[in-house]
């Protein structure tokens, strides 16, 4: 910010022609200060029902005072503010992304042009917003992924890939970790290999000899557990 802005706040014209000018410099400024576009912004809590996040704005408002009986002034920084904000999840009419939202995650907060209030309650046509909030914090949106750089993740192996990382990662909403494990092709391979190898020896005893070979080793493992993934289930 150049140093005529004074950071966030303009100090008064003094009276004059000079000052007139003056004033509505500072009153454009203060209009564009004030003006919500897009915040970057730190996550405090999550509501998965109402898909609302409780979030800090990453901007500081700074307040520049002068400095009684001394020429200069002082700056001094508000708390940060916090702003509730719907958080935007990837989805159509048949399908859903839903990232998992954590506190002290981060991201970046975008303002609606009017009202979102009539527009939430709607079927999603266009609306008579019926309120004259213009780029206000009312109407925050929360994108997560903006991260600053000592938060950036690492880039996958694959750059060419969807590459997915989270403790669990479930495919469809019915999905249950734990009991819908999805298989890895490399251990599969491994199971099926230590079977036969199981079997074989027996093969000449006929099938009763074979199917109680192969159910003595199914009995002391559990292919779901020891097998399946332990990070990624599908419904």
């Amino acid at each position: 910010m150049s140093s005529p802005d004074r950071r966030d706040t303009i100090d008064a014209p003094t009276p004059g022609t000079a000052a007139v000018l003056s004033m509505l410099r500072n009153m454009r400024r203060n209009s564009e200060l004030g003006l919500c576009v897009m915040k970057p912004a730190t996550v405090v809590s999550y509501d998965p029902i109402t898909q609302t996040a409780q979030c800090t704005i990453g901007f500081l408002r700074v307040l520049a005072a002068p400095i009684e009986g001394a020429a200069g002034e002082a700056n001094a920084p508000m708390p940060p503010e916090l702003v509730s904000a719907r958080v935007a999840v990837l989805q159509g009419s048949t399908h859903s992304d839903h990232v998992p939202i954590a506190p002290n995650d981060t991201g970046m907060l975008i303002f609606a042009d009017r009202a979102l209030d009539q527009w939430y309650r709607s079927p999603g046509a266009p609306v008579d917003p019926g309120n004259a909030r213009t780029h206000d914090q009312a109407d925050a949106v929360f994108i997560p992924g903006l991260a600053p750089d000592a938060l950036r993740t690492t880039p996958p192996v694959n750059p060419t890939a969807r590459t997915i990382d989270a403790p669990q990662i479930v495919l469809g909403s019915a999905a249950v970790p734990g009991v819908d494990n999805v298989a890895i092709a490399s251990l599969v391979h491994a199971h099926l290999l230590a079977l036969f190898g199981a079997m074989a020896p027996v093969a000449l005893d006929g099938g009763a000899a074979l199917k109680a070979s192969a159910l003595a080793y199914l009995s002391t493992v559990n292919p779901i557990t020891a097998y399946g993934s332990s990070k990624v289930s599908a419904e």
